[in-house]
């Protein structure tokens, strides 16, 4: 169990980098929708 360990938070860490970009580039696509639309 132990050595399973540094292995999640790996993963978790990728989870969260991903996210985090997946954020982002959303955040820009609403952005340009908005100035585009208004």
């Amino acid at each position: 169990m132990i050595n399973d360990r540094p292995n999640i938070d790996a993963v978790a860490r990728k989870l969260f980098n991903i996210l985090d970009f997946f954020l982002i580039t959303l955040n820009l696509i609403v952005d340009l929708l908005t100035k585009t639309l208004y």
